[in-house]
């Protein structure tokens, strides 16, 4: 039986509906997985000065929220981890530097990205105190009061 053609019974065009909507569906869920890379990479790039930021503040653990706004395809942690933007990718793929890099799903489809310098960045300050000349060390700090040295007086004139 021809499928497009006028003999065709109702339960033959509403399987081929449901054919076409199918593929419709397949094809929006394989674009949506398609620009995931992209979404993250944007995302990524509006939440990086403000990590910057933090950091040039002391800061060694950083957060950020991203959220996929798709209709059909729901990524995975994994597929998350996949599409990390290149600078990411390398931090979590250098752990033994000191790095961490954890995607954990807060929601159905909210990821939360936390990133780690905390090992690393205490190595650094560890090396540039050992480079720091010690002049004298502080003063000890005494207990009780601190008494005022006398200021002779000159009478008021």
């Amino acid at each position: 039986m021809d499928p497009t053609g006028p003999t065709r019974d109702f339960g033959e065009t509403l399987a081929f509906a449901a054919l076409e909507g199918y593929k419709g569906n397949m094809r929006l869920e394989a674009f949506e997985r398609g620009r995931l890379s992209e979404c993250l990479a944007t995302t990524w790039k509006r939440e990086r000065a403000s990590i910057v930021t933090k950091a040039d503040r002391g800061e060694t653990e950083f957060q950020f929220e991203f959220i996929v706004h798709n209709q059909r395809f729901s990524p995975t942690t994994e597929d998350i981890i996949d599409a990390l933007p290149f600078e990411l990718w390398q931090m979590r793929n250098n752990a033994e530097r000191g790095y961490t890099v954890r995607v954990t799903e807060t929601d159905h489809n909210k990821f939360r990205i936390n990133l780690g310098v905390s090992k690393r960045a205490h190595q650094l300050i560890d090396a540039y105190q050992a480079t720091q000349e010690v002049d004298d060390p502080p003063p000890k700090r005494r207990k009780g009061r601190v008494k005022k040295e006398a200021v002779p007086s000159t009478g008021g004139r």
